[in-house]
């Protein structure tokens, strides 16, 4: 996502309270020494790097990962420090600074990446939401999700059968998971945990995610 946006809409993935994996720069009190930022931009590739006319927003590549810094105050003589908040995500904060500064060995755990199996869901949610909101399709239909999505090379069966399928169900937790991820999940997973929509039975999904998609 373009660090332009954060100036005009605040999108969450910008929003360091929300996403702490962005690194903050702070200014540096003058009785203090700051970062030398300028060195660590010498061995980073720089992305992104656009101000908003009172912050500076950054996004770093380095051995093909992706940090995001926002600098308060950029033209602050003194230099600046990392800011860390004392928050339930301070292990977050923490470990994405350590990242970016090349101590990585320090982390405490890997709380900044998805493991594959997450990953994997992930893109599948991803997919779901983009067949289910896809302009050209008046109204969803979950069996073709299901063939398109989870299961292209399978034969799931007869209308009778589908009805009554695992795979009926297993697509019906995707688009459950797919649009709690839409309206709300995304907070949880911009802080390295991916929720799950909480307090439903299997009859409560069905109602749920087929709400507004066919069978």
């Amino acid at each position: 996502m373009c660090p332009n946006l954060a100036a005009e809409a605040n999108p969450a993935i910008w929003q360091s309270d929300i996403a702490p994996a962005v690194i903050v720069l702070a200014p540096t009190p003058q009785s203090l020494t700051g970062i030398d930022f300028e060195r660590t931009l010498s061995s980073r590739a720089v992305v992104f790097d656009l101000s908003d006319g009172t912050d500076r927003h950054m996004v770093l590549s380095h051995h093909s990962r992706l940090h995001r810094v926002k600098i308060v105050a950029p033209d602050h003589p003194g230099g600046h420090h990392v800011a860390i908040i004392p928050d339930s995500c301070w292990p977050m904060r923490m470990a994405a600074a350590l990242r970016l500064f090349g101590t990585e060995t320090c982390l405490p755990h890997d709380c900044l990446h998805p493991t594959a199996a997450q990953r994997s869901r992930l893109n599948w949610m991803l997919q779901a939401l983009d067949f289910l909101h896809a302009t050209e399709r008046q109204k969803p239909n979950l069996r073709q999700l299901a063939e398109t999505i989870l299961y292209p090379r399978h034969d799931l069966g007869r209308a009778i059968e589908w009805k009554n399928s695992s795979q009926r169900r297993q697509t019906q937790r995707l688009v459950n998971g797919a649009r709690h991820l839409m309206l709300e999940g995304y907070r949880e997973l911009l802080k390295g945990r991916i929720s799950r929509p909480a307090g439903r039975s299997n009859a409560g999904e069905d109602r749920s995610a087929t709400e507004r998609t066919s069978d």
